[in-house]
């Protein structure tokens, strides 16, 4: 069997990350992600509940919450 190769080339903008990123925030579904490390419930964490365990900072769930302070 022969192996092709097809070089491609996409013209994307210097700024095209912040483009999808601002275009992913005017979705209603979109929502940014909340670590561990800045979550109000890391105190009182179900995750750390069920599994006995500390989550890393790293961590993140569909539970969290950004601490405001």
């Amino acid at each position: 069997m022969a192996k092709i190769t097809v070089p491609i080339q996409v013209n994307l903008p210097d700024n095209w990350l912040d483009l999808v990123v601002e275009r992913m925030k005017d979705d209603e579904d979109y929502q940014l992600v909340v670590r561990c490390k800045d979550c109000r419930k890391r105190e009182i964490c179900r995750t750390s509940t069920v599994w006995a365990v500390a989550p890393s900072d790293d961590w993140y769930c569909a539970d969290a919450e950004r601490r405001t302070e």
